[in-house]
Order: C-alpha cells, then sequence, then structure tokens
C-alpha cells in the first residue's frame, strides 16, 4: 500500500511538473508572440514615419527648388551717407589743397582750414544719420550695430581655408582630424565643467525656488496647420540651415503650401511616439572667440538644427508651458518661462527685497 501510495505522489509530481514546465514554454512563447508584434508595430510605425518624411522631403524640394535659386546675399554696408553735395564739396577742397601755396594770402588760407573743419563735420554726421537709419531698420539690432563697429575699425570676416591647430604637442592641419578632434572635444567639456565647478543647484529650503508636484498626466493635442503657421511667424528670420540645408527664412516664404504636409508629419511623430534621426542631428560649427587661433579651447560650439525640428520644439514647448503654467509647477521665482511675467517683476521683487 505504501509503496502504490509513494508511486501515485511521485506521477502526481511528475505530471505537476510537466504542467509547469508547458506552461511556463507556453508563457515564454506568448511573450516571444507579444515581443515579435511589438516590434513589427515598431517597425511598421518606423517605416510609416520614414515615409513620410521622405515624402515630406521630396514634396518640399518641389516647392522650395525654385527660392533656393535665389538666395539671399548677406547685405554689405554701403557709404549710402555719401551725397551729391559731399562729392560735389570734396571735389573743391582736392581743387582747393592743389591750389595751397606759401604765397597765398592769410585771408585764403584761413577759408581752406575752415572748409576743412566744415566738411569733417559734414561727414561724421552724414555717417551718424545713415548708421543709425541702418541700426533703425535692421532685424538684430545688436548684429547691425558690431558690423558697423567692424567696418568703421577695419575688421572683415574671411574664410580662412589654411585650418591649424595644436593638440597633443602637435600642429595639425587635416581637415578631417580637426573636425574629429571638435567633436571628441565638445562631448567631453560638459564634463569637465561639471566636474570644476560641481552641482550648483538653489537651494530648494527657500519656499519661492521649491516646485510643485503634480499627478495629472499631460496629454499632446493633434498639430493643426493653422498652429503651424502661428509658431512658424514667431521664429526669427535666419539664413542659417541644418543639414537639411532649408534655412526658416524659404520655410516661411513656402508655408501655404507645406503647412497641411508638416502638420501630417508632426502628428505622425506624436502618434507613434518616434522622432527620427534626421531631427535629432545637429550641425555644429566651432566659432573662434579670442587669443590664439590654434588653441582648440577659444573655441565656442554653435548648434543649427534643422528647420523642422525647431518647429516640433516650439509646438511641444507651448503644449508643456500650458500644461504646467495651468497646474502651477512652476516655482515663484521662475519668472523666465512664464508668460506676461518675465524680467520686470523679477527685478521689482528684487528691488523689493533689498
Amino acid at each position: 500500500m505504501r509503496r502504490r501510495r509513494m508511486r501515485r505522489r511521485r506521477r502526481r509530481r511528475s505530471r505537476r511538473r510537466r504542467r509547469r514546465r508547458r506552461r511556463r514554454m507556453l508563457r515564454r512563447r506568448r511573450k516571444s508572440r507579444r515581443r515579435r508584434r511589438r516590434r513589427k508595430r515598431r517597425r511598421r510605425r518606423r517605416d510609416a514615419v520614414k515615409c513620410k518624411i521622405q515624402g515630406f522631403y521630396e514634396i518640399s524640394s518641389i516647392y522650395i527648388a525654385f527660392p533656393l535659386d535665389f538666395r539671399l546675399r548677406k547685405k554689405s554696408l554701403r557709404n549710402g551717407w555719401i551725397t551729391q553735395g559731399i562729392r560735389l564739396s570734396s571735389q573743391k577742397l582736392r581743387f582747393l589743397n592743389m591750389k595751397k601755396q606759401p604765397n597765398l594770402i592769410k585771408d585764403a588760407k584761413m577759408y581752406i582750414a575752415k572748409y576743412k573743419i566744415i566738411h569733417r563735420k559734414v561727414i561724421r554726421e552724414a555717417k551718424r544719420r545713415e548708421n543709425d537709419k541702418y541700426i533703425l531698420h535692421a532685424n538684430h539690432r545688436s548684429k547691425a550695430v558690431w558690423q558697423i563697429i567692424n567696418k568703421e575699425t577695419g575688421r572683415t570676416s574671411s574664410d580662412k581655408q589654411d585650418i591649424k591647430i595644436i593638440w597633443s604637442y602637435e600642429i595639425i592641419t587635416n581637415p578631417e582630424n580637426i573636425a574629429e578632434i571638435f567633436n571628441s572635444y565638445f562631448c567631453k567639456i560638459l564634463r569637465v565643467l561639471l566636474k570644476k565647478n560641481g552641482n550648483r543647484l538653489p537651494n530648494s529650503e527657500n519656499e519661492h525656488l521649491k516646485t510643485k508636484e503634480s499627478t495629472k498626466s499631460m496629454f499632446l493635442f493633434p498639430v493643426i496647420e493653422s498652429e503651424v503657421e502661428k509658431v512658424l511667424k514667431v521664429l526669427k528670420i535666419r539664413l542659417s540651415a541644418g543639414i537639411g540645408e532649408i534655412p526658416i527664412y524659404i520655410v516661411k516664404q513656402c508655408i501655404k503650401p507645406l503647412k497641411k504636409l508638416l502638420a501630417n508629419v508632426y502628428n505622425a511623430f506624436l502618434e507613434s511616439r518616434i522622432i527620427p534621426d534626421q531631427l535629432k542631428i545637429s550641425k555644429v560649427l566651432p566659432l573662434y572667440e579670442k587669443e590664439d587661433t590654434r588653441d582648440i579651447q577659444d573655441y565656442k560650439p554653435i548648434a543649427l538644427l534643422s528647420a523642422c525640428s525647431k518647429l516640433l520644439e516650439k509646438l511641444v514647448y507651448n503644449s508643456l508651458l500650458v500644461f504646467i503654467e495651468g497646474n502651477g509647477i512652476l516655482a515663484e521665482a521662475q519668472h523666465q518661462r512664464k508668460q506676461h511675467c518675465r524680467y520686470l517683476l523679477t527685478l521689482i521683487l528684487l528691488m523689493w527685497k533689498i
């Protein structure tokens, strides 16, 4: 009897083990099937997004190819202050200098000297008026001021082809090696600066610096054509372009035929939760700042994003800002990201505390 019971127990145990193994195998198969399905869905989404991007670039090239033939050139600072009267007075001054001799009368010499002083004053006033007019009508006034300063001091920007950089006590002239050195340096410099300066976060004990927590979830509404057009108007007009080689100025000129395509593409990004690599890549340009041109530490990086990535970033930023302001997540002292509450209120609060 005991032997029979033992055999039955062993059979039951073996059956249970087999069932458990079968269940595990079924679970693993189900999980693998689910993973395959998810991967297939992701691949389909990525392929759909890639197809939409390729279609967008193909269609946009039709509208943008024509304006690209007529690219805007940088407006050179012409001598607009030279009027017909200044030309005549300069000709007269040359004639008087030709006639200037030691035999002249004292009154004639005094007349020539006064004429020179008046001529200089007229030229100075004409230059001042022309520069004021140029700065007033410029889109970027600080840039216009520096253009005038560089023109008056004789500094001109020239594209140098013979780039030389000192790296590990060697002079490097190969452009490919220089690009790799700049890339590695700009990637590592952030970690180096964080190690030097440390974590300089504000003191969280202050009540006006504390941020509130929210249990609500954020919802992204679908992008509309009017929203794309509205956001594009806010962006600054610049001729610099990213990897797509399409500046924002040209996208603004061709927004009417492109706004529907852009809205569809951005909605596809938000639905699939996939942003393609073409929009993540930026063109980094090293800009010389000071002192030695061969020292890599005297250059600063400037990242140029494509127009499509800038538009998408601005659209997501607007929806995120609405969610943060609606739930009151930002601290009281963070006025920079709040609408209608920027630098003036910070100055007023600072003066009040002082």
